[in-house]
């Protein structure tokens, strides 16, 4: 009985956002599962055009490099980047061109089914052969909430309170979870009651 009064003191706890932080700026490929026999195309941001990726195929427990002819080119990019408050309102967006380092990488002793990474990034699995298709290029993008900052619950002054207009310090509230939270603790804990009687 005591977990169905825990529950809802976990949810108090716990603020809801919208908008959960990440980006998807780095590296990132066009060819995601390529079939046997086609090239990889990898964009990455923060590589330098003359230091291209090691592309791995993981098979049978092991893992060989199958990285063949490599060319690689420098491009822009144009990446966004949001901030939201901590309401999950979208306080500003700007759109921003970045260098990013191409590759396309002629593969060399990989097979239908192996696992491809170039570095650390996945990049699908190679199936059967086919025509070899580009994806079209993606934009990347940058998300961030309360600019970075932890959301506080209200009341409490300082950095990472925000409210609607996205403020810093201004006292608004991150916690749209705590009514709800608050209104769960009571029916649980009149249910416990009651049950012991």
């Amino acid at each position: 009985m005591r977990s169905l009064v825990l529950l809802p003191l976990l949810l108090v706890a716990a603020p809801e956002r919208a908008h959960a932080s990440g980006c998807t700026d780095g590296i990132f490929s066009t060819t995601m599962y390529p079939p046997a026999g086609c090239d990889v195309v990898v964009y990455d941001r923060y590589a330098d055009p003359a230091s291209p990726p090691t592309i791995y195929a993981r098979r049978g427990g092991g893992q060989y490099d199958v990285t063949g002819t490599v060319t690689s080119s420098s491009l822009n990019i144009e990446v966004t980047y949001q901030n939201y408050d901590c309401d999950g309102d979208l306080i500003i967006e700007t759109k921003s061109p970045e260098q990013y380092a191409a590759f396309r990488v002629t593969l060399v002793g990989a097979q239908p089914g192996d696992e491809l990474y170039a570095d650390y990034f996945s990049l699908g699995t190679i199936g059967s052969a086919g025509p070899c298709v580009e994806a079209p290029l993606q934009k990347p993008y940058c998300t961030s909430t309360n600019s970075g900052y932890p959301c506080e619950p209200h009341g409490d002054a300082g950095v990472g309170d925000d409210d609607d207009d996205g403020a810093p310090g201004s006292g608004g509230g991150c916690n749209a979870a705590g009514s709800a939270g608050l209104a769960l603790v009571a029916l649980f804990a009149h249910l416990f009651r009651r049950r012991r009687s």
